[in-house]
Formats: C-alpha cells, structure tokens, sequence
C-alpha cells in the first residue's frame, strides 16, 4: 500500500465473467510524507496519409501538437515524460503494436500511461472493431488492423492508470456501416470494471468525426488541446482532472460542431477522479 489515502477495489472472477468493483477507502494513519510525483507515458499515433486517396485525413497534426503538449508536463504535473510520436509512415501495424509492448514494460504502479490514436476505425465481418494504420487494408483488417482485442488486452495489463483517446470514427465511403455497433461493444468492454481503462472518444459510434482547416485539427483534438492547456480549469486551481476535461470536451466539441458531434468518456466507478495536466 502507497504511504497516502488510497482506495481499494475488489473484482470477483468466475470463468470468464467479472463482477463489479468493490471499493474500500483505507486512510493512511502514518507518518505524512508527500508522495512522489507518478511518471507519463505515452503513445501518440496519427494517420493521415494512407495509401488510399479516399481514406486522406489531415490528423498527423493532431497527435504532434498533443505530444509537445504532454512534454511539456515534464517537471510539473510528472516527474518526467517520455512518449513515442508515430505518424503517417511510421504509424505501422507493426511500430504501434511495439510501442504498446513498450507502454506495458515501463509504466509502474504509480505512473499514468496514456494512448492517442487518430486515424480511420473499421468493422470486419464479425462485427469487430479495428484501427487502420498506414499501409492498412480495410479488406484485410485481421491481417493488417489494429484489433480492439490488441488494444484491450495491452491496454488492460498496464500496471499505473490507463487512459486511452481515440479519434476514429467516420463516415462517408471510408466506414463501413456496423462501425457503430462494433465501436460503442469495444468502448463498453475497455472500460469495464475488469480492463479498468479511462476512454474518451471523439464521438459516437455513429457520428462522423470533423475536422476543419481553420482549426488546423479536427474538433476532437482542438477542444483536448485546449481543454488540457488551461480552459477545462474549472476549480481555477491549476489543474486539470479527468472530471474537468470530460465537462469540457462535451460542451466545446458540441459547440464547434454545431451538434453534429458529441464525445464520450467512459471510466469504471472504481477510478476515483485524478488529474491530467498542470496549467502554468
């Protein structure tokens, strides 16, 4: 146990089948002392250059500006951050997956560990949802997407706090019709008490995701950079906390899109409220 108030949560196992969280609150009765500052970790994937000319999307940008952001946290909300940016040619089934290996070996107990992913999201026949990174073939998901699956269970063993962002729902020619159905199980079974993930999503499995020159992102990622960066400050205490962003992406993606688009967080009742930036 962390020398600090802390909350413990209980998941009952049977088979395959999880219960709910059973949380206890234990109060630290020992000698203060204050605890030292968790680590980030993250992975910031973007995918605009796909090989197919109806696939293009404009959103490499959207995981560069959020990378600069986070390490910019170094020294204030962290202890330090480390991330690994992979955008367009980089961003391959292959470097992703590794980067993900790589966020289960480094992140600790104490630490948060975050992934971004912008890009295009499929169904295949089974209804199952995928990535796409570049190179990908939305006529082979199983052999060149980013399986929810892979997602989750990488996601899931992570030993700090796991948040995930992902910016990957479209419409028009590039999505298959059941991606709502798939998106929305997938969100639902991530975020479940037993996985134990934080998602925000950029919008409904059935909307589409938009993005505009002028902002130079798409309405997801402009209200997140913004929302991280200082206007989500609610409490006006200098700190972001998961809580804040979540009021803030609801309202301001609402607004930008005139309604056409609505995020969702999703987070198991276990997670207590926590913060995700330090504003100067």
């Amino acid at each position: 146990m962390p020398p600090h108030d802390s909350t413990v949560s209980l998941i009952a196992w049977t088979d395959k089948q999880a219960s709910d969280a059973a949380s206890v609150a234990v109060k630290w009765t020992g000698t203060a002392r204050e605890a030292p500052k968790s680590k980030l970790f993250a992975v910031l994937v973007g995918v605009s250059d796909y090989d197919d000319a109806d696939l293009k999307l404009n959103f490499a940008n959207d995981a560069k500006a959020l990378d600069a952001l986070l390490k910019a946290q170094s020294g204030l909300g962290f202890a330090n951050v480390e991330t690994k940016l992979l955008v367009d040619k980089n961003a391959t089934e292959e470097s992703i997956e590794e980067a993900l290996g790589w966020l289960n070996d480094v992140a600790g107990p104490q630490d948060m560990a975050l992934v971004f992913m912008a890009g295009h999201g499929f169904t295949d026949a089974e209804k199952k949802f995928y990535f796409l990174p570049v190179g990908g073939n939305p006529a082979k998901l199983r052999s060149t997407g980013i399986s929810g699956a892979i997602l989750r269970d990488s996601l899931s063993t992570i030993k700090g706090k796991a948040i995930f962002l992902i910016d990957a729902c479209r419409s028009g020619r590039a999505i298959d019709g059941g991606l709502g159905v798939a998106f929305t199980a997938f969100v639902n079974e991530l975020s479940s008490a037993e996985n134990g993930v934080v998602m925000f999503a950029a919008s409904t499995g059935m909307q589409s995701a938009l993005e505009r020159s002028d902002w130079g992102h798409g309405a997801f990622t402009k209200a997140l950079l913004d929302g991280l960066s200082g206007k989500a400050d609610y409490e006006k205490d200098g700190r972001i906390t998961a809580g804040e962003l979540n009021i803030w992406l609801d309202a301001e993606v609402r607004r930008l899109t005139n309604g056409g688009q609505t995020p969702v967080m999703v987070a198991p009742r276990a997670v207590t409220e926590f913060d995700l930036t330090t504003v100067r």
